[in-house]
């Protein structure tokens, strides 16, 4: 029994040395001393998505680019700090942040949500942090810094692409 045990503990600190010496994912062959490895996977330009080994990848020049996760056709407007289009406090958005150029009031999307309006301004990104009267929960409303740059925009309906966060 003793021997069993001693037997069990030799391989047991060989198996340690081995695992240090030749760390996981890398073969040496004793025979011939070449180095064995799994194969380079290499990534061609393709549209669209493509699964490797079962997982799903999504290949883009820039690791930063925007996921559209969802779109909707809306009414959009324009406002600016004002009183009368806002409230007491009109230079400080609903979520708490200051107003400036790319916020974007919006009942139906979450505080921090970020979208883009392709039609009206390509890839530029907006944020939701504002809100709107409860009658305009249909509506988007895009922050402007003038009253005249808010009434030039006027109301159009356009697509809003919704973006991963």
């Amino acid at each position: 029994m003793n021997k069993i045990i001693r037997f069990s503990a030799s391989v047991t600190l060989v198996s340690i040395i081995y695992n240090c010496l030749f760390p996981a994912g890398v073969l040496i062959s004793l025979a011939n001393s070449t180095r064995i490895s799994r194969p380079e996977i290499k990534l061609l330009p393709v549209e669209g998505p493509i699964t490797l080994y079962g997982q799903a990848l999504v290949q883009t020049n820039d690791p930063d680019t925007p996921v559209v996760t969802n779109y909707h056709w809306v009414i959009i407007t324009a406002y600016s700090s004002t009183v009368d289009q806002t409230d007491a406090s009109p230079f400080i958005t609903a979520s708490g942040t200051n107003v400036r150029d790319g916020i974007v009031a919006c009942n139906f999307l979450k505080f921090g949500t970020r979208v883009r309006f392709p039609q009206l301004y390509g890839n530029k990104i907006f944020v939701v942090e504002d809100r709107m009267a409860l009658k305009n929960s249909h509506k988007m409303d895009i922050w402007f810094a003038s009253r005249q740059e808010a009434k030039q925009f006027g109301i159009k309906t356009t697509k809003v692409e919704v973006l991963k966060t």
